[in-house]
């Protein structure tokens, strides 16, 4: 079966470069997607995603690349997933998680959320990532 989500490396400008993360319910560091649903475009999917996650608008700057990867639903097997990913700057900053979905968003220091990545996918999609 295949899978196709959309989503976004979020950043703000501080003195430093910040990137939003989250703590998905699997307790791995991650960036906010999530699937694109009937009539949805990718950017819009990842913009509706980052919101609807850490209550985070942003404006999407350019595309990153898509990140492939696998894996085994309780109900549906194996997944084929694939990922669009978007670079965005973050026009409002309070933070406002949905728990249920998520455990947690942070602002992280790019260098840190580089070493913090829990899927080698992300870690991958982080490297094009040049603010």
């Amino acid at each position: 079966m295949k899978e196709v989500s959309s989503g976004c490396i979020v950043y703000r400008e501080n003195g430093k470069i910040y990137v939003l993360m989250i703590l998905d319910r699997f307790g791995y560091w991650t960036f906010p997607k999530g699937k694109v649903e009937d009539s949805e475009s990718l950017e819009g999917t990842a913009v509706r995603e980052v919101k609807e996650e850490t209550g985070i608008d942003v404006e999407i700057e350019r595309y990153l690349g898509e990140t492939h990867y696998r894996y085994t639903h309780s109900e549906k097997g194996n997944i084929d997933k694939t990922v669009y990913w978007y670079l965005a700057r973050a026009i409002s900053f309070d933070l406002s998680p949905a728990y249920g979905e998520i455990t947690r968003a942070e602002w992280i220091e790019l260098g840190c959320a580089k070493k913090l990545c829990g899927y080698k996918s992300d870690s991958e999609i982080i490297k094009k990532v040049k603010v």
